[in-house]
């Protein structure tokens, strides 16, 4: 018990019960709301991680976009991800196409309730501190012809118009050659523009 004496030297009888008032109020606010937690709006943003500890984290809606799994993967390869996080508000077909993904590169998935609005849809994180800049990726929506995309080549026209929207994911489709057009290789981009004219 912590007595404190005034400068008369007789104990402070008033201070202590406030003391003991004061730590009793303390003790029954952390039994009803839990220890004060560090940062909780950010944990809440990047799905119960901090955000030094995010390698990358995309919206709700990024990852209904067909690029989010390009962008999860390449912040997969990273040596210090961990961990895929999800956002278990999503529907469960985006969720289960993160699932795949990080059973694919051998990473940890987990999913968490998070009903914040400003809540990430995935996060990728180590459990280390990487203080990683720019973690939440900006990118526009694809025009409809490139949106779920099957794999394949592009014309040299649509290689150029994806490779100004998103140059990383232009890349993952080859471009038609000379030799392609002989074959008769079509661009899998017109193709499916033409199919949605019908």
């Amino acid at each position: 018990m912590l007595t404190i004496i005034n400068c008369s030297g007789t104990a402070n009888v008033k201070g202590d019960v406030l003391m003991k008032k004061d730590e009793l109020r303390k003790t029954v606010e952390r039994g009803i709301g839990g220890v004060p937690e560090i940062k909780a709006s950010e944990k809440r943003k990047w799905l119960g991680e901090f955000r030094e500890r995010v390698i990358l984290g995309l919206t709700v809606k990024q990852c209904n976009d067909e690029c989010s799994l390009y962008h999860a993967r390449e912040a997969l390869k990273d040596s210090l991800a961990e961990k895929l996080i999800v956002n278990n508000r999503m529907p469960i077909s985006t969720i289960s196409k993160f699932m795949k993904l990080a059973d694919e590169m051998g990473k940890n998935f987990i999913s968490r309730p998070e009903e914040w609005s400003n809540a990430m849809g995935i996060v990728i994180a180590s459990s280390v501190a990487v203080d990683r800049e720019n973690v939440d990726l900006e990118f526009d929506e694809l025009p409809i012809k490139f949106i779920k995309l099957e794999k394949g080549k592009l014309c040299n026209d649509c290689f150029l118009e994806l490779e100004t929207i998103k140059a990383k994911y232009a890349r993952t489709f080859g471009r038609i050659t000379l030799f392609d057009k002989i074959l008769g290789t079509k661009c899998v981009a017109c193709k499916k523009e033409n199919s949605c004219k019908f």
